[in-house]
């Protein structure tokens, strides 16, 4: 079985499915309605990239591949979770890159999942938050390793000479970001995140965040958007 032909299945044995065009749905309307099925047509194939598995919740990313060349790849994150009663999946993908065209595209994603009670952030991931709410450039610069990489939810990287002192810049140019962890998978070096950003209006996104041997993070990969901003900052939420 292919890539795809394998997440489909997957995907097929999900009691709900929560899309940002359809949000919560059963297998079978994501499968009919929601541009990253797996299968639909516009995709050749797909790309895994790392699964951050935790207790009863794992996080899976894919680089979705379109079947005509000239368009771009679509990042999707999704996270599998059995921490309730019945096995969930939320996925994670920037509207307006999956398809510009469809109704809706222009709208962001409301918040959908509440607060994890007792939240256990890492050390790293408890600090990030801070500077990064506060827009704390010297408490960013601490808290991120040099040679980070930054890839925002239209799938493309930061490019700077030094990506770490630009991304730092950056959040404090705009006064900091307003977000909220709701869930933590970790697996020890990488953590994803579902968050609530507290823009106007608030959306839900997921972050993956790659922790160096020093603890500091490495590499952060965002999935969300459309975004509405309330500061000139072009960055992305997580």
């Amino acid at each position: 079985m292919s890539a795809a032909d394998n997440l489909a299945a997957r995907l097929r044995g999900q009691s709900m499915i929560d899309d940002p065009f359809l949000g919560p749905v059963t297998a079978e309307r994501f499968a009919a309605a929601s541009p990253a099925w797996p299968q639909h047509g516009q995709w050749s194939g797909l790309k895994p990239g790392t699964v951050t598995s935790g207790q009863r919740r794992s996080v899976a990313e894919f680089d979705f591949i379109p079947a005509d060349a000239a368009q771009p790849v679509l990042p999707v994150g999704i996270v599998w979770d059995e921490t309730g009663v019945r096995a969930v999946a939320r996925v994670y993908y920037n509207k307006q890159l999956a398809g510009a065209s469809l109704p809706g595209s222009d709208v962001v994603r409301a918040p959908m999942v509440p607060p994890e009670p007792g939240l256990d952030l890492h050390p790293t991931m408890r600090r990030y938050a801070d500077v990064l709410s506060r827009g704390d450039e010297q408490g960013l610069l601490e808290v991120l390793e040099p040679g980070l990489t930054v890839r925002g939810p239209l799938g493309v990287p930061i490019a700077a000479d030094d990506v770490r002192a630009a991304f730092a810049a950056m959040i404090a140019s705009g006064g900091g970001v307003p977000v909220m962890y709701v869930t933590c998978t970790d697996d020890g070096s990488r953590a994803a995140l579902e968050f609530i950003s507290w823009r106007t209006p608030p959306h839900a996104g997921l972050g993956v965040y790659e922790r160096a041997p020093s603890g500091r993070i490495a590499a952060f990969r965002a999935y969300e958007g459309p975004v509405r901003r309330t500061s000139p900052a072009d960055e992305p939420a997580g």
